[in-house]
């Protein structure tokens, strides 16, 4: 046994979360505009926000987790695509369930085959507001309402895939050492529906792991690159993934990393019977670093027991 409990999540913009803060402590001063540095800040602030959960039970040979994700993305242009202002709105709705099963090969411990069986339900969206056209605007914001009206579940397409991977672990007295290759959406996940994407390409990753350690505490570090065949065509440095993680008397967690060319940084408190973390991590939206970056706060409650 390894895990069995519900974990949730939320995701905010660090700006916004600072100027909200802002807000607070200026309040009552009579100074300013407050309107105005409202819709100023709005003008020149990307939104962005997100929650995702799962309840899962993960045990050596198996596991089984029901998930939802859900992340927006909302952005004013000055000048948009047509050189006028527009409001631009990404968002991803994820939804499934999964069965895996793993298992060791005989006479071989060190070396673990796995695979993953999903039925997930997809929406992506990306589309421009175009501010000075209303006939536009009202067109676009009926065509998602009627999308959306009535049940969600209308509003995804749904596809069955599988993931395999294998994973190599040593154990020493001190020091563990794993590596480990998985392929996603093996011959790419097909999806039925009236909505975007029409599939999930297969995309290949690696990792290595070490572990030093004693009874009760430990040293983790990691690295990992995503879509190694790169069949969506990101930049290297939104593929490369690196971190080191201090666990304290198996209680407190402090954790630091790479991710998207930025630096991340955690900390986690494991209470026996539910665990509170904290995240900070930049997320870019463009194709090279600094061009238009996403910084995030990321706060999950779980409840659970890990055996």
């Amino acid at each position: 046994m390894r895990w069995a409990g519900m974990t949730r999540s939320l995701m905010l913009s660090k700006d916004w979360v600072d100027y909200a803060i802002k807000l607070q402590t200026e309040s009552g001063d009579g100074e300013g505009d407050p309107a105005a540095e409202i819709l100023n800040e709005i003008v020149n602030t990307p939104f962005q926000l997100g929650s995702q959960g799962s309840v899962s039970f993960v045990s050596v040979n198996y596991g089984y987790s029901t998930f939802q994700v859900f992340e927006a993305d909302l952005e004013l242009n000055e000048f948009g695509e047509a050189g006028v202002p527009d409001f631009r709105i990404r968002a991803n709705f994820y939804s499934g369930t999964m069965l895996s099963l793993a298992a060791k090969i005989p006479s071989m411990d060190w070396l673990s085959l796995g695979i993953s069986f999903k039925y997930l339900g997809i929406n992506e969206i990306d589309t421009r507001v175009p501010l000075a056209n209303k006939e536009k605007m009202a067109e676009i914001v009926a065509d998602y309402q009627s999308k959306f009206q009535g049940n969600t579940t209308e509003a995804l397409n749904f596809g069955l895939g599988y993931d395999a991977g294998l994973l190599t672990f040593f154990q020493g007295k001190h020091v563990d050492f794993s590596a480990a290759a998985k392929v996603d959406d093996v011959g790419n996940t097909q999806l039925a529906g009236n909505f975007e994407p029409k599939q999930i390409k297969q995309t290949v990753h690696g990792g290595l792991g070490l572990t030093l350690h004693g009874t009760t505490s430990a040293l983790h570090f990691s690295l990992d690159v995503r879509d190694l065949q790169q069949a969506y065509g990101e930049p290297e440095f939104k593929r490369v993934h690196a971190g080191t993680k201090l666990t304290l008397f198996n209680y407190i967690g402090l954790s630091t990393g790479i991710s998207h060319g930025y630096p991340t940084y955690g900390a986690e408190i494991d209470f026996l019977l539910f665990r509170l973390t904290g995240t900070y991590y930049t997320k870019e939206m463009g194709n090279n670093p600094n061009v238009n970056p996403r910084r995030i706060y990321m706060a999950t409650l779980s409840f659970g027991t890990d055996f």
